[in-house]
């Protein structure tokens, strides 16, 4: 996976970026938004087999999408003019999620780049979807 200093992005181009979400994540990013629902920060009581798993704030993976925007595809110096997401399934503590990000157009002249964001669990699950509009200097 590179980071594009000088992009020339064409329809279809993508980059994909696979992480496993961790019960420490979660709780640091609740914590940080100040979410206090106790399934959120509150790992120290053990959990049977029966009781659902811890699920994550959506936001956190936004973040996550947020951070590949500015590395990744369309890279350091974009700037977002717009960006929609959809969240289509629960995440839970310990699901590896894989996000792919891609071109679907590219306007010269104005210097947009149009990306497509989905996002998948481990089961090939889809939990969120998304389109970003940025603005890049090339």
């Amino acid at each position: 996976m590179s980071t594009f200093e000088h992009p020339d992005f064409y329809p279809g181009q993508q980059e994909t970026f696979s992480k496993v979400i961790t019960e420490g994540e979660s709780a640091l990013f609740a914590g940080l938004v100040g979410e206090n629902t106790p399934d959120i920060i509150d790992n120290s009581a053990e959990k049977s087999e029966f009781q659902p798993k811890c699920c994550v704030n959506p936001l956190l993976l936004v973040g996550i999408v947020g951070g590949l925007l500015n590395s990744r595809i369309p890279g350091n110096g974009a700037q977002c003019v717009t960006i929609q997401y959809e969240f289509l399934a629960p995440i839970y503590c310990g699901d590896r999620i894989e996000t792919t990000i891609e071109v679907i157009d590219f306007d010269q002249h104005k210097h947009l780049v149009t990306l497509k964001l989905n996002c998948f669990n481990i089961g090939k699950n889809q939990v969120l979807t998304g389109q970003a509009v940025m603005l890049v200097h090339v």
